[in-house]
């Protein structure tokens, strides 16, 4: 068995450096950031009332739409810095 000297594969990672924002374009930072808290609030609601009146399939199809919206929002967003308590100093 050979050993493995790449030494890239062991450098160290700087940790102190800014989370970079994953999105793709100017529209994906406005819209993930401004617009898309209504669809994410409301489609759980429409998939409850699709399922309740026994509208399976199209209930299926909304929540995987609601999946996929929310995982790529947390992907986009960082929200623990939404959420952050500022100092004054930062204002």
């Amino acid at each position: 068995m050979s050993k493995n000297n790449n030494k890239s594969s062991n450098a160290k990672v700087k940790t102190d450096a800014p989370v970079a924002n994953d999105a793709g374009s100017r529209f994906e930072k406005v819209f993930y950031r401004y617009l898309a808290w209504f669809p994410i609030l409301v489609l759980p609601m429409m998939v409850w009332e699709m399922m309740g009146s026994g509208q399976y399939a199209v209930g299926s199809i909304v929540a995987l739409i609601h999946a996929v919206l929310v995982f790529r929002f947390v992907q986009v967003i960082n929200l623990p810095g939404i959420f952050k308590r500022r100092r004054p100093t930062d204002a």
